[in-house]
């Protein structure tokens, strides 16, 4: 499956830094570097190659190219790409991990619509794969 994502895009280009909690209300692109919360549940992230995030996130579906450093909640998906890492817990519906994509710390498998505020679910499990690949291609202007 090849992600695309709509026309408005909120994009934290490179050599950028943010600092704070971003509550964004469109899907968003990290380029730069962001230090601090992201909370876009009904939208889509991705961490571009240069991208960098040091906080929490909590978005619908998350594709990390670059760096997480930070808990990620995903309402519907998280693809982990080659090369790209998260360090911290993961609490998503389904996730994919490239050959070559890191993670350290927890992953929990929830039922779609769990995922956000219903933390330590008797109906959590534990998954390591996902059937579906999302593809990346860096915005060029």
């Amino acid at each position: 499956m090849t992600h695309s994502m709509p026309a408005k895009i909120a994009v934290v280009i490179e050599g950028v830094s943010l600092k704070g909690h971003i509550v964004s209300n469109q899907d968003m692109i990290v380029e730069g570097e962001v230090e601090g919360t992201i909370d876009m549940r009904d939208h889509s992230l991705i961490v571009a190659s240069t991208g960098s995030v040091r906080g929490d996130v909590n978005a619908r579906e998350v594709v990390v190219v670059g760096s997480i450093y930070g808990d990620v909640e995903a309402v519907d998906r998280i693809c982990i790409c080659r090369e790209a890492s998260v360090t911290g817990n993961i609490r998503t519906a389904a996730i994919e991990i490239e050959d070559g994509g890191f993670i350290q710390g927890g992953i929990a498998c929830c039922k779609i619509g769990e995922v956000l505020g219903v933390k330590g679910s008797s109906r959590t499990r534990f998954l390591y794969d996902a059937p579906e690949t999302l593809e990346y291609s860096p915005v060029v202007p």
